[in-house]
């Protein structure tokens, strides 16, 4: 769902994104009238379609997008063997690009990638290091963080609190969660709890609690970060391939699931 809650935006593994505007009788500011056909079905009709070269890693909405403004329909994405691209949400043209490169002079692709809250950044995981864009800077200039020896793997997903200032939260394939100072990116925390490769983050409203969820790995698990040595709970769920599986979170920081195919 984008973030003014008009569009949904899919991924499937024919390297395409798809993009929907959501029905009118779904749009939060709907009511519904006497006269409204209760048998009429809800369809979504594609309105434009993204081609990746390549099988899409991850995505992420431009967080201030707003159907009203064009310049903030945008969105970035992630895939095999590419760097990472930044596409016109209305006519599906490529704006940017950001990025990394080995020791090689040879592209490096991002595993997980996410705008910052404010939409100034972009954090992008690759296997034992972090890289920052500057988003109004494209091209290969970047921060890079080397995480080796703190957490090891490939950095599959990112997560921000919705006020972020200073900490962050890493996920890695070897189903390890590391918190972050974003200042220095020292180490802050470590979460350790989950059977498969960590594949989604989320924080909840109030910043207290983390919630995770892996690969292979039949539960969601919610951590008190004010006490973070055991988990606060886990909710069960159906996880049984290396898909990349995502939930969502509604106000009040109930989990709801979505999936994703890889």
């Amino acid at each position: 769902m984008s973030p003014d809650g008009l569009c949904l935006m899919t991924c499937s593994n024919d390297s395409r994104l798809r993009l929907y505007n959501l029905p009118y009788q779904l749009h939060p500011s709907y009511e519904k009238k006497a006269d409204d056909d209760d048998d009429a079905g809800i369809s979504l009709e594609c309105v434009l379609k993204i081609k990746e070269p390549e099988g899409i890693y991850d995505y992420d909405w431009y967080p201030n997008m707003n159907s009203s403004s064009p310049e903030t329909c945008c969105l970035i994405c992630t895939g095999k063997d590419q760097p990472i691209h930044l596409w016109d949400a209305y006519t599906g043209s490529l704006r940017a690009s950001y990025c990394a490169f080995d020791h090689l002079d040879e592209v490096v692709s991002a595993f997980s990638v996410q705008f910052t809250p404010d939409g100034n950044h972009l954090y992008a995981g690759y296997r034992g290091e972090m890289r920052i864009f500057d988003v109004a800077r494209p091209g290969r200039i970047s921060s890079q963080r080397k995480l080796k020896g703190v957490q090891g793997g490939i950095i599959s997903c990112i997560g921000f609190p919705f006020d972020f200032k200073d900490i962050y939260a890493l996920g890695s394939y070897d189903r390890s969660i590391v918190l972050y100072s974003d200042g220095d990116g020292a180490q802050v925390g470590s979460l350790m709890g989950h059977s498969g490769g960590i594949t989604h983050l989320a924080f909840s409203p109030d910043g207290n609690r983390l919630y995770s969820g892996g690969r292979k790995d039949n539960e969601l698990v919610c951590w008190d970060l004010r006490q973070p040595r055991k988990a606060l709970f886990r909710a069960q769920r159906a996880v049984k391939t290396n898909q990349r599986i995502y939930f969502d979170l509604d106000r009040l920081a109930q989990i709801r699931r979505r999936r994703r195919r890889r």
